[in-house]
C-alpha cells in the first residue's frame, strides 16, 4: 500500500507519500468515525504544541512551544498509520530533530522504549531542545550533536547495529544528504524496522 520494502524486509515509509496516497486509497467516506476523530485529535495537539514557522506550517508559533516543523495532517495521518501497527519500538533513532518538538511528540503517541537523537546544532531553533527533551516519554540514550555523516557519530552508532527498529530521518534534505543518513543507519536496524524521512 504506502510502505515499500527496500532490502532484507526493511520498510521505509515518507509521511508525504503516505498522506496523499492513503487519501486517496481509503476515500474519506470509508473512513471510520473512530480513524476521523483520532486524526482530529492528534492534529489538535500538534497545533496546540506550536509551529517552527507560521507562514510555512500554517498554524501559530508559541512561545515555550515545541517548535514543530511537520503540517498536522501529514503528522497525524503517519501517527495513526503507526498506532494501526500496534508495536512497541525499542530503539528510535532521529537524525535532525532542530528542536525536538517532533521527536517528543512521537513518543507520545508511539511507545518507543529508548530514544537515540543526532543533530548539528546548528538550527535556530536547537537551543529549546535543552528544554523539550526533559518531557521526553522515553529514555534517552544517546543525545549526538554532530554531523550524521561524520567518522565519529558513524563510530558511536556502532553500539545501535542492528538494534534500531524505528527511525526518523530530518536532517540535511538534499538527495546526498539523505543518501548518507540512509547507509549509516542501514546496518543498525533491525529486519522489520520502520524508517521514515521528512522532506525528502
Amino acid at each position: 500500500m504506502t510502505i515499500n520494502t527496500i532490502t532484507n524486509n526493511k520498510k521505509i515509509l515518507d509521511p508525504s507519500y503516505y498522506f496523499e496516497h492513503y487519501i486517496n486509497e481509503m476515500a474519506i467516506e470509508n473512513m471510520t468515525l473512530e480513524e476521523f476523530l483520532e486524526i482530529e485529535k492528534i492534529k489538535k495537539v500538534v497545533i496546540d504544541a506550536g509551529a517552527g514557522y507560521e507562514n510555512i506550517q500554517g498554524f501559530p508559533v508559541k512561545h515555550n512551544g515545541y517548535f514543530i516543523q511537520q503540517y498536522p495532517d501529514e503528522f497525524a495521518e503517519m501517527v495513526v498509520y503507526l498506532r494501526s501497527l500496534d508495536r512497541t519500538f525499542q530503539y528510535g533513532i532521529d537524525i535532525g530533530i532542530a528542536s525536538g518538538g517532533a521527536t517528543k511528540l512521537l513518543r507520545d503517541f508511539i511507545d518507543i522504549k529508548h530514544t537515540i537523537v543526532i543533530d548539528t546544532g546548528d538550527h535556530a531553533h536547537y537551543v529549546h531542545w535543552q528544554r523539550i527533551k526533559k518531557e521526553l516519554n522515553s529514555r534517552l540514550v544517546a543525545d549526538i550533536v554532530g554531523n550524521s555523516r561524520s567518522h565519529e557519530v558513524i563510530e558511536s552508532l556502532k553500539l545501535y547495529k542492528g538494534k534500531i527498529d524505528f527511525a526518523f530521518i530530518d536532517g540535511d534534505h538534499n538527495y546526498e544528504g539523505v543518501k548518507a543518513d540512509y547507509f549509516t543507519i542501514l546496518p543498525l536496524l533491525t529486519n522489520k524496522a520502520i524508517l521514515i524521512f521528512h522532506d525528502s
